[in-house]
């Protein structure tokens, strides 16, 4: 590749062949860690290449011979060497890499014990524990399956024990685990393809993602919130939760690579630098206790489980270039673009609608990088032409590629999830989108509202959060039928209004959606004698 003229030097009988292997074995590479979704998919986009110029009208493409599409994916860095494919097995492999040594130095019951000392005494404690717990893991792990997997374990049972329906406590986990990857420092790693795709620093990024990332947060804790105190849930017993000076004390030190990495983060040094230091960092302070220490057969067993990840996540990588690609050579990703523009009109709801619904398809069973790569292909370009500034733009795109974990019929944070909380999948897959509803809400605001992604300045910023949290706390009020005690459905219409109006930023939209969420609330507010505890119920 480095010694050819692309589109010059003629390719040999072996340079075919080898470059045709290598496309069969990312398929089933692909088909064995993924599945047959993405396999299909790039199977239907290497069948247009090749025989798109048989097709009439908008799919009509210049005929494709088989050699100029072997060059094209396999010798050039349009293909399977893209520049996103570097990334992958350099930075995202690190950053992978390192939440699996996090994993086994012992910082997931830190953040267990962390979260249960914060919220183990509110209503629905245990489902308040699964969102923060989740939250703080997710944000280094990297992967919504790894973070339901091993927080969950944890956090499932203990809410199906306070009395959560198995699909509550399947779902609730879920929604929790996949806003890890939206969560900086680490996002999942599509931030790390996102800024090589559009060119943006990664700190203007991580930044960028903050706000958003803690609505999201807030939106999954208030659900919890309003579920567990319609159902008069309490919090876990008193004897059963750890003082939080005592967990900072004993285990607080866990927090000291997750410290270097953002520092060297911000500071500027190179991504896989600051990965490297802090993984060796890992490694010390899981010394700091006997019972914690990684010696060998720990830090073998780390290595062995990060390179698992990176397998089926190389093989998705490899996958989504192909695609990628294919919408390129083939002019596929500009028709998709009229064909949409071409629905929407002048709406860009409806086009905003059209790209969310694009993503969570096309991002269904995919690791987030992959997803974010295949939606960013078609949805960025589309996004950019409607004068969405490229940060909104693409931000929007990656934040329903994650959201395809929680959305059936796919949903692999479900699918993780199942067999812990026992209960059928899409049964946690449906419960997942209504606790996580205002989840897909949450894009729209910071494409109307720029100060949500840190654009402006500080006191728009305030702002804008704060009618965000007003909104949210309205959405969630509305989905859940509660707000201070069960409210009746002309509340909850007028709750639903009062979170839509919230979303826009004319002046007059604005107010009007404030003032009727301070009618709402106050007529709503009514100060509850306090329920008895469920310990006391038991012993009743």
């Amino acid at each position: 590749m480095t010694t050819r003229w692309p589109s010059v030097d003629p390719l040999s009988m072996w340079d075919i062949t080898f470059g045709v292997m290598l496309v069969l074995l990312v398929l089933e590479a692909t088909r064995r860690s993924l599945g047959p979704g993405l396999t299909s998919l790039v199977l239907l986009l290497i069948a247009y290449s090749l025989w798109g110029h048989y097709l009439p009208g908008e799919f009509y493409h210049q005929q494709i011979t088989m050699t100029s599409f072997v060059e094209q994916m396999v010798l050039t860095y349009n293909g399977l060497f893209s520049s996103v494919t570097r990334i992958a097995a350099t930075y995202v492999f690190m950053f992978i890499l390192l939440g699996s040594f996090l994993e086994y130095s012992g910082i997931t019951n830190f953040f267990n014990q962390f979260s249960l000392a914060i919220a183990g005494r509110a209503t629905g404690g245990p489902a308040k524990i699964a969102v923060i717990s989740s939250g703080l893991y997710g944000s280094i792990s990297g992967s919504p399956s790894a973070d339901v997997a091993t927080t969950g374990s944890f956090t499932i049972p203990m809410m199906k024990k306070m009395g959560y329906q198995k699909k509550e406590a399947g779902a609730i986990e879920a929604v929790a685990g996949t806003g890890g990857s939206l969560l900086p420092p680490v996002m999942g790693s599509a931030a790390f393809i996102m800024s090589d795709m559009t060119g943006l620093a990664y700190s203007a990024i991580a930044v960028a993602a903050l706000i958003p990332a803690l609505l999201y947060y807030f939106g999954a804790y208030m659900q919890v919130h309003f579920l567990s105190a319609s159902k008069g849930m309490s919090g876990v017993p008193s004897e059963d939760i750890p003082r939080l000076k005592d967990v900072l004390f004993k285990s607080g030190y866990y927090l000291i690579p997750i410290i270097i990495l953002v520092y060297l983060l911000l500071d500027g040094y190179s991504l896989a630098y600051a990965a490297a230091i802090a993984l060796l960092s890992t490694i010390v302070v899981s010394w700091f206790k006997k019972e914690t220490r990684m010696g060998v057969k720990h830090i073998l067993d780390a290595i062995a489980a990060g390179t698992l990840r990176i397998a089926a996540l190389a093989a998705a990588v490899g996958a989504a270039s192909l695609v990628v690609g294919g919408l390129t050579v083939t002019g596929l990703s500009n028709k998709f673009l009229s064909i949409i523009l071409g629905i929407s009109g002048d709406s860009i709801i409806i086009a905003l609608l059209l790209v969310m619904l694009v993503c969570l398809l096309l991002g269904m069973g995919v690791p987030t990088p992959a997803a974010y790569m295949l939606t960013a292909a078609i949805g960025g370009p589309l996004l950019i032409s409607l004068d969405i500034p490229l940060m909104a733009a693409h931000m929007f795109i990656m934040y329903y590629a994650v959201l395809s974990a929680i959305t059936p019929p796919v949903a692999v944070a479900a699918y993780v999830a199942a067999p812990i909380a026992q209960e059928n999948p899409m049964s946690i897959a449906w419960e997942a989108c209504k606790i996580g509803v205002v989840s897909f809400i949450i894009p729209f605001m910071f494409i109307f509202n720029p100060p949500l992604l840190m654009e402006g300045a500080w006191y728009e910023i305030i702002i804008a959060s704060c009618i965000a949290i007003i909104a949210i706390t309205a959405f969630t009020s509305a989905v859940s039928g509660f707000l201070f005690h069960p409210v009746n459905a002309l509340n909850r219409v007028l709750l639903l209004v009062t979170g839509v109006l919230l979303i826009f930023t004319h002046w007059l939209v604005i107010v009007l959606g404030l003032l009727m969420a301070f009618i709402v609330f106050g007529l709503n507010y009514k100060p509850r004698r306090p329920r008895a505890s469920l310990e006391s119920k038991i012993e009743t």
